[in-house]
């Protein structure tokens, strides 16, 4: 078992605020409970160190992961839930957390006395300031660095709807409505496999995990004139989960004649009917039911199962969900204590320099959010030239997979999940070196980075084979920015610089 140490780090006193902030800072943990426990297991010479992580699931809901460091490769000793009641987080058998102790027993470690204190292990990496020569892009005094990212409308995001998942799908249904038999076509975009039913028919089926662009699929259809019934259903194997749907003549051009049973809504809450007039094409509401999973069942396979939307729609229950008729969102916000915030549907923000080979300071907390799951807990993600990931998750306390903080999806795991609870301010330093072409154009080498998530190595000169999922695939011999995603959490970002470096 490989036992990892953080260590103090000397801080300029040009930093020294934003660390006395991170550590000493009147804001009180997210949770009594929830976070970081040391302290030992048994008593007398007998004692043994033990830790714990507890996190918070929602409704008083607590799990504790037992183990024999914090933030080590050594696998769990044992995992309980509890439940908060009046002040006090009670545990199986008679192990409690009361005013700030975790004691008592518990048989799945031999009944040993427990007795444990929360502790904080912040990055040594907190407050770092920028080197000479380094290009400060978030400082706390504005966000002049960034520009928002023209984000196509009409993108259904199913994380958002439903609070994440995997290895399920999802359906969207709507009608639309013509006053005469026409031929259209219909371009889909979706994360990651879709079916689409016309008048219940299957006119297109696309099963691969991939992430979304829109129009990325096209096939042309025959509506009849009166309504058409459309159904969409696209499955979840991880990560990224949307949907996207425009109908257009054969050359593109959006239709003029065409409606929905279910218009969308103007920010205002009027009716938008006219489906090609105002929003040229794409559908921007829709009737949204599911997660649907099968035991046993994911990946790809999960789209080839049949579920009730299929045989039955009306017996099962719908949500309406409208989107936007306007493409990007409104900037994120700075706040008083200099941290940059994402703002509800704001969008993805880019930065306006661009960067080849670079060393990347950025500092980062996700939200406190105990009821939401998987990828809806915490999401946002930092892309290196706008086209490699690092994800961003609060998966404080979880297995540490590819789609966890510090993954890169669908390339690698972290080599250790060292993701802090909650409210706490994290780092990354990461080390990033652009892919190499010779002069006819030809890739020579990948994408290679080291990444040091809260001071610790998680990364180290990993390959990364080309962009991952919503990444760029343009101009790979070419610089890009750093992206920062808009996943629907709040998330909050400080102290963000890049040193470019030479190649």
């Amino acid at each position: 078992m490989i036992r990892t140490t953080v260590r103090a780090f000397a801080v300029p006193a040009a930093a020294i605020a934003v660390l006395a902030q991170a550590l000493f800072g009147a804001a009180a943990p997210a949770d009594p409970f929830m976070g970081d426990w040391e302290g030992s297991m048994g008593t007398g010479e007998a004692a043994k160190p033990i830790a714990a992580q507890v996190i918070a699931l929602g409704n008083g809901t607590y799990r504790a992961k037992f183990l024999p460091a914090l933030y080590g490769e050594g696998r769990a000793l044992a995992e309980v839930e509890g439940q908060a009641r009046d002040g006090v987080l009670v545990f199986p058998d008679t192990a409690r957390i009361v005013e700030g102790e975790f004691r008592g027993g518990l048989a799945v470690l031999g009944g040993l006395a427990l007795r444990l204190r929360r502790v904080e292990k912040p990055s040594p990496t907190l407050g770092l300031p920028p080197p000479a020569g380094a290009v400060v892009l978030l400082d706390g005094t504005n966000l002049d660095a960034w520009r928002d990212v023209a984000r196509p409308y009409g993108i259904v995001d199913l994380n958002r709807v439903f609070g994440g998942g995997s290895n399920c799908v999802a359906y969207l249904r709507n009608a639309v409505v013509t006053d005469r038999e026409q031929t259209v076509r219909i371009e889909i975009g979706s994360d990651d496999g879709v079916a689409v039913w016309l008048n219940g028919e299957v006119i297109h089926t696309n099963n691969v995990p991939r992430p979304l662009t829109v129009g990325q699929d096209r096939v042309e259809a025959a509506l009849r004139a009166g309504a058409n019934e459309l159904l969409l259903k696209i499955s979840q194997g991880g990560g990224d989960w949307a949907g996207h749907l425009r109908l257009a003549g054969g050359d593109g051009a959006p239709l003029e004649s065409l409606s929905l049973r279910l218009p969308a809504r103007a920010g205002d809450g009027t009716q938008l009917a006219s489906l090609g007039r105002v929003v040229n094409g794409t559908v921007l509401a829709w009737e949204v039911a599911g997660p649907f999973t099968r035991e046993g069942v994911g990946g790809t396979d999960i789209l080839n199962v049949s579920f009730a939307p299929e045989t039955d729609a009306d017996a099962v229950p719908w949500k309406t969900v409208f989107q936007d008729p306007v493409s990007g969102g409104t900037r994120w916000t700075l706040l008083e204590d200099g941290a940059m915030e994402i703002a509800p549907k704001g969008g993805s923000l880019v930065s306006r320099e661009i960067f080849q080979d670079h060393r990347l300071h950025l500092e980062f907390r996700t939200p406190f959010m105990p009821a939401a799951r998987g990828q809806g807990r915490g999401n946002s993600g930092v892309y290196l030239q706008g086209r490699y990931e690092v994800q961003i998750l609060d998966s404080f306390g979880l297995e540490g997979l590819d789609n966890e903080c510090g993954g890169i999806y669908r390339v690698a795991r972290p080599r250790v999940n060292m993701c802090a609870p909650p409210t706490q301010w994290q780092t990354y330093d990461i080390d990033f070196r652009a892919p190499r072409f010779d002069a006819d154009g030809r890739k020579t080498e990948p994408a290679r980075i080291t990444c040091r998530h809260n001071g610790v190595v998680i990364h180290q000169d990993l390959a990364i084979p080309g962009p991952t999922g919503g990444g760029s695939g343009d101009n790979l011999d070419q610089p890009g920015p750093l992206l920062l995603q808009d996943h629907g959490n709040p998330v909050q970002f400080r102290n963000i610089w890049v040193l470019p470096l030479e190649r």
